[in-house]
């Protein structure tokens, strides 16, 4: 019997101690990916699962997650490498499971606890994940976790390099796509200077050359010193600069970083060709999620910022002290708003896509989780025009519906750890009763839950409730910005003359 297959007939690791259970999990993982065993893979997984539910240690929850995480990227690899036509199949169990055993240790109350080395494997791989399935907004925030980490870190550098490399190709802006491609060119550059995994440097090399051949102006120059900010007004300016840091703007060069020139929200739909009937409807429903957008995103910048003094809108409505801690006011009101705009938009989104594709079924039923699947039911599986379908932007929007939680019992399980606490939030802050408190002060580093409960309402942390809502409206930018680029992606497959009184929407833009 071989090395590998004595690790793979591993049958416990709970009696060991917890170091060395570690480094034999470690040993499998490798081994039997080498060896393109996904029995070996399969026991790892399970080992680890054994190790998580019978108590180990709090320190070492993170990175056994991340173990998991590597034995599902395995079994997927391995997949792919058996089979390459299943490199577009949307429902992909192995990538669904790592990235949620990745987010799992991400979120970890001890991540930071790890070391540096494996912090930034766990944020650069989820960012490549994210890029994999065609979240390539999502993830950039995951590189930019590595990178605070170790900004010498080279394969978040290589990766984060290659993921602009494929947004900009999926812009319908040439000018954009030079900027980004010029960008592109520098990232590589600087990765190729920094240790590597082996084999890696001559792929780079030859997106280096291709971004090379494309690009155009910086974004420096572009940029021109800030000189698209609201100089002449201060409060104006400082929201602008709030959105840019926080990349807000509906505006693809807002991901290559906090650039004045991207303070514009200039994103819209492609040119498209569309019946006489639809005229110019796609297009003036892009305007009003937009715009919806905006609203949402100046009413958290309002709530997170409310000044000094009390509002006057505040004044005189004579709320009871009823001794619990609870938060009242105009600005914690702007959050909740912001917060349920936010997440409204993502069920306008599949709304859109359904009419786009002409989804038959009644528009009241559907939502950005049911709108992938045979009759809204998962069971039956994703329609056919979606399956495989070569549209990264597209699968993008796929995989963020994933991050949601449903009440329907289809709908249950998603990818991000705390979906349901968000879905209960949005349906107390929509239909019942959302109680928002003031941080608890001291709190312990294993307590549940930093609030109380309450049996009128659902209980949240301003702090909490406030970082929700923020993370809400980067989602819902982030599946504007893929849905324009999937309807680009399938226009361009359209044929470039219009037929049989197709309509070609293309507006000027005001402001």
């Amino acid at each position: 019997m071989t090395n590998i297959d004595t690790l793979i007939d591993t049958k416990s690791l709970t009696d060991l101690d917890l170091d060395d259970a570690i480094a034999l999990l470690a040993k499998l993982i490798d081994g039997s990916e080498d060896a393109g065993r996904t029995d070996g893979l399969q026991n790892a997984i399970r080992l680890a699962d054994d190790l998580l539910r019978n108590g180990t240690r709090l320190n070492a929850e993170p990175l056994l997650h991340y173990f998991v995480g590597n034995a599902w990227a395995g079994l997927r690899y391995l997949r792919r490498a058996s089979d390459p036509d299943t490199e577009w199949t949307w429902e992909d169990q192995e990538a669904r499971e790592e990235i949620l055993a990745l987010r799992r240790a991400f979120s970890h109350q001890r991540f930071n606890q790890l070391e540096p080395i494996r912090r930034c494997q766990i944020a650069t791989n989820l960012g490549n994940l994210m890029s994999n399935v065609g979240r390539f907004v999502d993830a950039l925030a995951y590189y930019d976790a590595a990178r605070g980490v170790d900004p010498n870190f080279g394969m978040e550098h290589a990766n984060r390099g290659v993921c602009l490399l494929h947004y900009a190709r999926a812009l319908y802006d040439d000018g954009h796509q030079a900027v980004f491609a010029t960008s592109v060119v520098s990232i590589l550059e600087r990765a190729l200077s920094l240790p590597l995994e082996p084999g890696l440097s001559p792929r780079l090399r030859m997106h280096h050359e291709y971004a090379s051949r494309r690009a155009g102006k910086s974004i420096e120059d572009v940029d021109r010193n800030g000189a698209w900010l609201a100089e002449n007004d201060p409060t104006e300016k400082a929201f602008q600069l709030w959105a840019l840091r926080e990349r807000l703007y509906l505006n693809p060069l807002n991901d290559l970083g906090a650039f004045s020139v991207a303070a514009r929200d200039v994103l819209h739909l492609p040119t498209m060709s569309v019946s006489a009937e639809h005229g110019s409807g796609f297009h003036g429903f892009y305007n009003q999620l937009k715009q919806e957008f905006a609203v949402a995103r100046w009413l958290l910048y309002e709530g997170l910022h409310p000044g000094s003094g009390r509002h006057f809108a505040d004044k005189n409505l004579g709320l009871l002290d009823t001794w619990n801690d609870t938060v009242f006011g105009l600005a914690t009101e702007r959050v909740k708003l912001a917060f349920r705009v936010a997440y409204s938009l993502l069920d306008k989104v599949a709304i859109f896509l359904a009419r786009y594709f002409k989804i038959v079924r009644p528009l009241h039923k559907i939502n950005i989780r049911s709108l992938w699947h045979v009759n809204g039911q998962p069971e039956k599986g994703i329609i056919p025009d979606f399956e495989n379908r070569k549209n990264w932007p597209l699968r993008g929007l796929f995989w963020l519906s994933k991050d949601l939680h449903e009440w329907d019992q289809q709908y249950h399980q998603a990818i991000e750890p705390d979906a349901r606490d968000v879905a209960k939030l949005r349906n107390q802050l929509e239909h019942q009763y959302a109680r928002v408190v003031a941080p608890r002060i001291i709190r312990r580093l294993d307590e549940p839950s930093a609030v109380p409960q309450d049996l009128f309402g659902f209980v949240v942390d301003k702090t909490e409730l406030e970082a929700k809502a923020l993370r809400l409206l980067k989602t819902a930018r982030a599946a504007l910005i893929y849905l324009s680029l999937a309807i680009h992606q399938e226009e361009i497959q359209k044929t470039e003359s219009a037929s049989g009184g197709a309509y070609r929407g293309q507006f000027p833009v005001f402001d």
